[in-house]
């Protein structure tokens, strides 16, 4: 059993509870209703006591296990129901940095509510799960990025200039190697959208730059999108999907910069 500094939370609905353990591992709780898929838990954590074993888990689906390219040491921070999926925010080391170095990248992920998992070897395991990399930076031929996301607010729908959006407000740290930095940056649930709905990315070697799937190698049906029974989906989308879970696009800042800086040279 998970204990010390143990804080639960715990909202109206969508409800969500947080907690923090003596083993350093956060995870997200979102327990909803549904009239199609009754009473069901989506969570952000981990398989195993010792926190090596990310997923994301909704009985019985989950992520890869021990797998790098699904989730790589995350930090779960928010989420939230919209529409036909669920959204985490987190944090976690970037796959597609690793060849130069370490970094901590802060992600968008979603998955279907309508997931089904698939046939044979995948009847356990998500057919709809996508992320991408949440880009807080301040712009400038030299950007100075503020890449490790702390929260994130719920679904705030408001007018901006001559349009609506539904934004969501995030707080985002700066790495401890860096100069201490924090700043809040917005983000539109289209934004987000169009990003799943882009390029795929690969590194096509163990030493190869990341680079953007050439459209003419994604199977169809398209990976990672919502399907009537994913149970029926052919071997080549789903094994797409198991190895290009990552997207090419990071979702842009909504005003093009953060709209609250702080930093020290402290």
């Amino acid at each position: 059993m998970l204990n010390a500094r143990k804080k639960v939370e715990i909202e109206k609905k969508p409800k969500q509870i947080s907690f923090f353990s003596s083993i350093q591992v956060s995870a997200i709780y979102l327990f909803f209703k549904h009239q199609s898929l009754n009473n069901e838990l989506y969570s952000g954590t981990v398989a195993d006591f010792s926190g090596s074993d990310p997923i994301i888990y909704r009985e019985p689906l989950q992520t890869e296990q021990y797998d790098s390219l699904s989730l790589n040491a995350p930090n779960f921070v928010s989420s939230f129901t919209q529409g036909d999926f669920v959204y985490f925010f987190f944090r976690e080391t970037a796959v597609e940095y690793i060849n130069c170095g370490k970094a901590i990248y802060s992600r968008v992920a979603r998955v279907c509510k309508w997931d089904k998992g698939g046939p044979h070897r995948f009847r356990n395991r998500w057919t709809s799960f996508l992320k991408s990399r949440l880009n807080c930076s301040i712009p400038g031929d030299f950007p100075f990025y503020f890449n490790e996301i702390q929260s994130a607010s719920n679904l705030v729908e408001g007018h901006y200039g001559h349009s609506s959006a539904k934004l969501i407000y995030g707080v985002f740290n700066t790495p401890t190697n860096s100069i201490p930095g924090s700043a809040v940056c917005a983000f539109s649930l289209q934004d987000i959208a169009d990003t799943f709905e882009g390029s795929f990315k690969e590194q096509s070697s163990i030493n190869s730059n990341w680079l953007p799937v050439n459209n003419a190698k994604v199977p169809e049906p398209r990976p990672g999108s919502c399907h009537n029974d994913s149970r029926t989906l052919p071997d080549p989308t789903l094994n797409f999907i198991k190895t290009h879970s990552l997207m090419d696009e990071n979702v842009p800042a909504f005003f093009g910069q953060p709209i609250l800086v702080r930093t020290s040279t402290m």
